[in-house]
């Protein structure tokens, strides 16, 4: 019993965190912030997805993860690679 209600406040927490990495993602004034607010915001789901696993006692959550931290690798070089590009064209 005490482990779901650990997971509960581990979710809500996850959640908090993803509304904060939310609005920085949209406020953000630098594409810079933005980048690391989307970062921290796919890291938070995996997170969430994780517990979620912790929670069911399910392995089918283990795809799932390595594909959500393969897109994040492949969206933050993304980014990099823009934001290097863009430094570029404005020198």
């Amino acid at each position: 019993m005490s482990v779901d209600i650990a997971l509960t406040v581990v979710q809500i927490l996850l959640g908090i965190g993803a509304l904060a990495a939310t609005y920085r993602l949209i406020a953000g004034p630098d594409l810079s912030d933005r980048a690391t607010a989307l970062d921290v915001l796919v890291l938070l789901i995996a997170s969430g997805v994780a517990a979620q696993g912790a929670r069911s006692g399910s392995e089918l959550f283990t795809p799932l993860l390595i594909v959500v931290g393969l897109v994040a690798f492949v969206a933050t070089a993304t980014i990099a690679r823009y934001a290097e590009w863009r430094a570029e064209e404005g020198e």
